[in-house]
């Protein structure tokens, strides 16, 4: 049986499925499980699963509660961790680079 007709997910493969970065899905579950479809737990395992048809159904639910959003169906699911817009907004930490106050200095003459 190869990867892709298997009914469970390991996170590897969920990972290839929504387009995240395994890392990303092991911090998900711990601060946002909701954000995920619900897991395929199996008693005396610690594996990370996930069964295909869970992950199908809770994201046509997604695409349903986000009807009226067109570009919904094309981009890529992103939990509600993403801090993107804030990134740019804020200022680099630590002291500036030698180039950074040498152009501050060009600027000022």
């Amino acid at each position: 049986m190869d990867n892709s007709s298997s009914i469970a997910l390991d996170i590897q493969q969920l990972s290839n499925e929504i387009h995240l970065a395994v890392k990303t899905i092991r911090t998900t579950l711990v601060k946002n499980p909701g954000a995920l479809p619900p897991r395929l737990i199996i008693e005396g395992q610690k594996r990370l699963l996930w069964l295909r048809s869970d992950v199908i159904d809770f994201y046509n639910r997604q695409k349903r509660s986000h009807g009226s959003n067109p570009d919904f169906s094309t981009k890529p699911f992103k939990p509600s961790l993403a801090i993107e817009p804030t990134l740019n907004a804020r200022r680099k930490r630590g002291a500036p680079t030698n180039s950074e106050k040498l152009a501050k200095k060009m600027a000022v003459r």
